[in-house]
């Protein structure tokens, strides 16, 4: 008797423990820990490849300086001038997350403010899609810059390349930045080209793979905020 309960009680200890662990795995503490190390991993390789650069612009300025990782892109159309640079960041600092969209007006009216700004609430699902995408992606290592489509079509066929033509498209730009640096890649029309023009560049695709969960969840923020408004 007295060994079964010698048994009994190392066995309730041990699920004891089991439990303890589970449990500390599946808080939000422990996933956000586990986030933040990722986060950090970032942080270091994007300050080893990129360049010192603070933003210029005030609000960009604010919130790269009091994040620790801005992950995100903008979009901006050189022919239509009348309509807003729209910049769309995730913001790591602390072990905690926000999303904005920073809509910066070109042109507005008289008592009409320049810019609007919206912060978003992120769910951990989004959260962990976006930083697995960066993860996988390594776009640290996409070297395209703007307007350097040429040589790209080589491997399509001349009467498809004579497709490749628009002129009213938008640019979109990812952004990485810490508190110090920041790391771009541009690319004009990048959905055109990929889907509908000449797919297959490996760069165009990696940029197009990192930003889709952003993009993604920006457009249903965006109907939300819409729909409040």
């Amino acid at each position: 008797m007295k060994l079964f309960t010698q048994h009994t009680d190392r066995m309730s200890l041990k699920l004891f423990f089991s439990i303890v662990v589970l449990c500390w795995f599946n808080t939000p503490g422990a996933s956000q820990k586990a986030q933040y190390k990722v986060v950090k991993k970032f942080v270091r390789k994007i300050n080893e490849v990129s360049k010192e650069y603070v933003f210029q612009d005030s609000v960009l300025k604010q919130i790269q300086s009091s994040k620790d990782l801005v992950i995100g892109y903008s979009e901006y159309n050189n022919t239509w001038r009348n309509v807003p640079v729209c910049y769309y960041l995730v913001c790591f600092a602390k072990r905690k997350c926000v999303a904005y969209k920073y809509a910066l007006r070109p042109y507005t009216k008289v008592g009409e403010n320049y810019f609007q700004l919206d912060t978003i609430d992120l769910d951990q699902e989004t959260i962990d899609t976006i930083i697995t995408g960066v993860k996988k992606n390594k776009p640290w290592e996409i070297k395209h810059k703007e307007n350097d489509e040429s040589g790209e079509c080589e491997h399509v066929s001349p009467e498809k390349i004579t497709f490749c033509s628009i002129s009213d498209a938008s640019s979109k730009t990812l952004i990485l930045s810490t508190k110090t640096h920041y790391y771009l890649s541009s690319y004009y029309a990048p959905e055109f080209y990929e889907f509908n023009c000449c797919p297959g560049n490996k760069e165009r695709m990696l940029f197009l793979s990192t930003i889709a969960p952003l993009f993604s969840f920006f457009r249903n923020a965006s109907n939300k905020i819409k729909d409040k408004k």
